[in-house]
C-alpha cells in the first residue's frame, strides 16, 4: 500500500479533459480516496475550482489557487498562506505587453479580475473560472495595490515569439510561467505550485516524500520538481520529461485515476 499522503493535481490539461469535464473515472477513484487527501493546485482563482472541490467531495481538503499565491482550507475558506505582487511592477509589465501589441489581464488582491480592454483571451478567462472582468484603465492604479497575478494573454504563436524577449527585470522581481499555449502568468516571485507543495506540507506535518504531484504544463513543473512522487500527463510539454519518475495516460483517457492506482493510493 502506497504511503501518499497528499495529491496536487493540476486542473486544465490533467483532471479535466479536453472538454473541461471530470470523467467519471477520476470523480469515482478521487471521491473514493480514504488516507490521502486529494488537493487541487491551478492557475485558477478560486472561483475556477469550487464546483470541481464540491464535485469531488472535497470538503475536508485545501486547494492550491493562482498557481500557490492563494492556498486555502475548502470547508472554512481560512487562507493558509497569500502572496501578492505591487501594482508598480504590474503596470510596467502591462506598458511592456501593450508595446508588443499584446494583451493583458491581471486579478486584484481580492480576486477581481481586470483587464484594459474585452478580447478573446480573457473571455477564455471568463468562461472557464465563470467570472466578469472589468476594464479599468492600469495607468491609474497605485504602485502600492496589490495583485494576486497578471497575464500576458494572446495567440501561442505571439507568446512563443515573445518569451525570449521578456526583459531581465521581469524575470528577476516575477516568477514567469506558462500555464497554457495562451496563458503567460508573472507571479509573486518568491511563489509557484512547488512552493506551494511544500508550504501545505509543512503544515500539515507531513513530510514531502509523502507527496505527489500530477500535471502536463510549465507552471507544474516545480510541484513535480518538489514532490516525492511526480506524474506528468502523457499530453504533457515535453520539459516535464526529466521531472517525472512516471508517464500517465493522456487528460482524455483517465489518466489521473490511471496514476493513483498505479501507485496504489487509497
Amino acid at each position: 500500500m502506497s504511503n501518499i499522503k497528499l495529491i496536487f493535481c493540476d486542473l486544465d490539461g490533467t483532471l479535466l479533459d479536453s472538454k473541461k469535464n471530470v470523467s467519471k473515472l477520476n470523480e469515482t477513484t478521487i471521491s473514493n480516496l480514504k488516507n490521502a487527501k486529494f488537493i487541487i493546485a491551478s492557475g485558477r482563482p478560486i472561483e475556477g475550482v469550487m464546483r470541481y472541490n464540491e464535485l469531488l467531495k472535497l470538503k475536508d481538503s485545501y486547494s492550491l489557487c493562482y498557481n500557490g499565491s492563494l492556498i486555502i482550507e475548502n470547508s472554512t475558506k481560512h487562507v493558509i498562506h497569500s502572496s501578492t505582487i505591487l501594482g508598480s511592477i504590474v503596470k510596467k509589465l502591462y506598458h511592456f505587453a501593450i508595446k508588443n501589441g499584446l494583451n493583458f489581464h491581471a486579478f486584484l488582491e481580492n480576486g477581481e479580475l481586470v483587464t484594459n480592454e474585452n478580447n478573446e483571451y480573457t473571455a477564455v478567462e471568463e468562461r472557464i473560472n465563470q467570472i466578469e472582468a472589468h476594464v479599468i484603465n492600469f495607468d491609474d492604479i497605485k504602485d502600492d495595490m496589490k495583485f494576486i497575478k497578471c497575464m500576458i494573454v494572446s495567440s501561442k504563436e505571439n507568446l512563443d515569439k515573445i518569451i525570449p524577449l521578456i526583459p531581465t527585470e521581469f524575470q528577476t522581481n516575477l516568477n514567469m510561467v506558462r500555464s497554457s499555449n495562451i496563458f503567460l502568468e508573472f507571479l509573486n516571485k518568491d511563489i509557484n505550485k512547488g512552493l506551494g507543495l511544500k508550504i501545505l506540507a509543512k503544515y500539515l506535518n507531513i513530510d514531502i516524500s509523502d507527496t505527489m504531484a500530477i500535471g502536463d504544463a510549465d507552471n507544474d513543473r516545480a510541484m513535480l520538481e518538489y514532490a516525492g512522487v511526480s506524474v506528468a500527463m502523457e499530453n504533457r510539454f515535453p520539459v516535464l520529461d526529466k521531472y517525472a519518475d512516471f508517464i500517465t495516460k493522456s487528460n482524455d483517457e483517465s489518466g489521473v485515476a490511471y496514476a493513483i492506482k498505479h501507485y496504489n493510493v487509497s
